[in-house]
């Protein structure tokens, strides 16, 4: 078995502050069309709702990526991975930036979705493996944050330069970013030779864990409802609020930086073995949404609204992939890149519902339509703490612990 020499000292965090730097660009560049939409259409010749695809596509490869990904490359050292998905991340926005048109521009983002869904997969679980016991939750919410100030920083800052520099220049700088952020993983991340990464053959016995099972359940039904009434969210300030356009970053800076600081709380709870704790931030969710509407015309009505829903959705995502660690440990990779599937199906789904429920429905709908999702999340919750019970569980079958062992390089 391979002994990974972890840095010391403060050298243990450069590596955890690159993730979380690299998770930044990664969903940055994920939702960076939305802002710059207008103008990449025009550029393309193509109809707003046309080049919209861009997003969703994006997101439905990550789902579909995420898991060949991390079973075909096992046996590969996490930091010869990493930097061969940011080799491929940096190449996919070089073609990005020289696209003459959308068929180009689709293979540049589908190349970079590629990426995005090996590094999403191995993220966490690096950061467990280089960090102490006693600070893995706080590793893992240090990367969580850095994808969380994206939609604080990273799009409006996107698109600034898109629209002042042209949105081929959005791209360039982005892959120039990963490009310095690839050099201080190659220099300060120890090797960290393929270790319980499970494989293909991991997947039917963590399926068959009842409590994880029921996690990406719930995973999935928040990350829809979320996304369902959040991707509208700007119109239904603009529509019903009666806000000015201008005054829609703020929102949406304000529910970013209740997401930084519900992740950090969210260390805290990291220790909780209730299943309930599932419940808690959900359920919060649930009455924002519900109230969204009644709230939305006033500031000290929608402000409390927009903290408290960005807030317990980033608890609720740390507490969710915390505890899947935890319960996979054996095959962390594996139950990681199913989390990242399962967390893009949520993002295209709830976009590709709310459309529906906006145009059938009505705008106001949407908000309603996710807190149903939110409310069958708090449902599964509460059956998952009664039937599975509040004992830590861990997948620990003689042949899942075959299928993790390091020795086997993570195959089964």
């Amino acid at each position: 078995m391979t002994t990974i020499k972890t840095p010391e000292g403060r050298r243990i965090w450069v590596p955890v502050l690159a993730l979380a730097l690299a998770a930044f660009i990664f969903v940055t560049t994920e939702v960076l069309p939305i802002g710059l939409l207008p103008t990449i259409a025009k550029d393309l010749g193509e109809t707003e709702a046309f080049t919209g695809l861009l997003i969703a596509v994006y997101a439905w490869c990550v789902a579909l990526f995420s898991l060949p990904i991390t079973a075909l490359t096992a046996k590969v050292a996490r930091r010869k991975l990493l930097l061969v998905l940011f080799t491929v991340f940096v190449l996919g926005h070089g073609l990005s930036a020289l696209a003459v048109n959308f068929a180009t521009l689709m293979l540049a983002r589908i190349c970079v979705a590629i990426a995005h869904a090996g590094f999403w997969s191995i993220a966490s679980p690096i950061v467990v493996r280089i960090t102490p016991p006693a600070m893995k939750a706080r590793g893992i919410a240090i990367v969580i944050v850095g994808g969380s100030l994206a939609t604080v920083l990273g799009v409006p800052l996107s698109t600034l330069v898109g629209q002042h520099f042209g949105w081929r220049v959005a791209f360039l700088l982005i892959g120039l970013l990963a490009s310095c952020i690839a050099l201080i993983l190659w220099r300060l991340l120890p090797a960290l030779e393929a270790k319980d990464t499970g494989s293909f053959k991991s997947v039917p016995l963590l399926f068959r864990d009842k409590e994880l099972a029921l996690l990406y359940l719930q995973t999935v039904l928040a990350v829809t409802g979320y996304f369902l009434a959040y991707t509208y969210f700007a119109p239904l300030l603009i529509q019903v609020g009666g806000f000015p356009e201008a005054a829609v970053p703020a929102f949406l800076l304000i529910m970013g930086l209740a997401g930084i600081g519900g992740s950090l709380f969210a260390t805290r709870l990291t220790f909780m073995k209730s299943k309930l704790v599932f419940a808690v931030p959900s359920l919060i969710i649930f009455l924002c949404l519900m109230v969204l509407n009644l709230s939305i015309s006033r500031l000290l009505t929608i402000i409390p609204v927009c903290v408290l829903w960005g807030g317990s959705m980033a608890v609720l995502g740390l507490l969710f992939q915390s505890r899947i660690l935890e319960i996979a440990s054996h095959s962390a990779d594996i139950a990681t890149s199913i989390y990242s599937g399962i967390f893009n199906v949520g993002i295209g789904s709830g976009a590709f519902v709310g459309s529906i429920v906006f145009n059938k429905l009505g705008l106001s709908m949407t908000g309603y339509a996710g807190a149903a999702f939110f409310l069958a999340t708090v449902l599964v919750s509460v059956y998952s703490a009664r039937s599975v019970g509040a004992q830590s569980t861990t997948v620990t079958s003689p042949e899942y612990k075959a299928g993790g062992s390091s020795d086997k390089g993570g195959q089964a």
